[in-house]
């Protein structure tokens, strides 16, 4: 699963339109988000734009509902009929008032479904307030409501994803500070405050190099954080940052790679890394060697692969959608989009 919101800042993407790719025996959608409203798009069907209203910073997929994360609340979409079924504010009750809201920075779904998890942050009267707040969603009724609410510790203003672990823990990605935060949604205030991963090496990486808007890619028990670092005078080098949820712990693989990276995929089996920008690059995450490197016209903004992991879906900012063969990386085939489209979400058939 991915998060991106995925924890995200705001990225401004448009309708994404896909035809032409052969109907699976379980179709996937593409879910992509513009400035305020996303759109669906299956197989064989007519794509259907859903206005949210707020601006999206992520999208979740609970049971039979899409969770996205908005500046204006945590919307809540069907995903048969389509429609917005409510938005949550995410305000407490007893604070509602006109002045008082919360943009919601991320969104996830817990492994089995029944809870999910929203970051946000208070703002009164255009003015911030306080850390950032965790809410814990029970996603099991005909409502979605919220269970909990979990301050961040002080200073930590930003969630830019949140990653639902086996184990039942959270790692919120803070991406400025470049750092996990591991909250445990069972406990309540400070106690579910329980570590946090530093995935910083002194004044060496060079985490402002193109690479604001990127997200970690997870699987199982591991995320993936791609970053940068110095490697000499006037040098830079790729560092792949592998955190183990279980040890609450990180490895770093450097790599003799000069390349800035835009988006991340990860292989079903968890077994292949994709990181891309101007170039794809094909990572074995057991060895850390480049099965793959290709260069590509255009600088690629966000992909996904399907759930078969026979092929990655990438949109870039000028040109359009593109079909890869996993593979190989060669492209198979390229839609042409309306307008600049930077971001998708994939969720798999049922």
């Amino acid at each position: 699963m991915r998060s991106r919101f995925r924890l995200i800042p705001v990225v401004l993407v448009s309708l994404l339109l896909v035809v032409g790719f052969a109907p699976s025996a379980q179709a996937e959608e593409v879910w992509a988000a513009t400035h305020r409203s996303v759109t669906v798009v299956e197989d064989g069907k007519t794509p259907v734009e859903i206005d949210v209203r707020g601006i999206v910073a992520g999208i979740a997929f609970a049971k039979s509902r899409t969770l996205v994360a908005t500046d204006l609340g945590l919307v809540v979409v069907d995903v048969t009929s389509r429609e917005v079924k409510e938005t949550l504010t995410l305000v407490p009750e007893k604070l509602a008032s006109p002045r008082f809201e919360a943009k919601v920075q991320a969104v996830a779904a817990s492994v089995d479904d029944d809870v999910a998890f929203a970051a946000a942050r208070y703002r009164i009267e255009g003015s911030w307030k306080g850390p950032a707040i965790l809410k814990v969603l029970d996603t099991s009724g005909e409502k979605v409501a919220v269970k909990a609410t979990i301050p961040m510790p002080e200073g930590v203003d930003e969630v830019s994803a949140i990653y639902p672990t086996p184990d039942g823990l959270l790692y919120c990605f803070r991406r400025l500070d470049l750092a996990f935060t591991i909250v445990d949604p069972t406990k309540e205030g400070a106690d579910a405050i329980v570590g946090e991963v530093n995935l910083k090496n002194g004044d060496s990486i060079l985490w402002d190099r193109e690479v604001r808007e990127i997200l970690p890619v997870a699987f199982e028990d591991t995320i993936f954080v791609p970053m940068f670092e110095i490697a000499g005078k006037d040098a830079a080098r790729m560092v792949i940052a592998e955190v183990d949820t279980r040890s609450k712990s990180s490895t770093r693989h450097p790599l003799d790679l000069d390349q800035t990276a835009q988006c991340t995929a990860i292989s079903p089996d968890g077994k292949l890394l994709y990181v891309a920008s101007k170039r794809v690059l094909v990572l074995d995450t057991t060895s850390w060697t480049v099965r793959a490197n290709v260069e590509l016209e255009n600088l690629l903004s966000d992909m996904v692969m399907s759930a078969d992991g026979k092929k990655v879906f990438a949109v870039d900012g000028s040109v359009g959608l593109r079909r890869f063969d996993a593979e190989s990386m060669r492209e198979a085939e390229m839609v042409d989009l309306p307008s600049r489209s930077l971001w998708l979400e994939l969720r798999p058939g049922s």
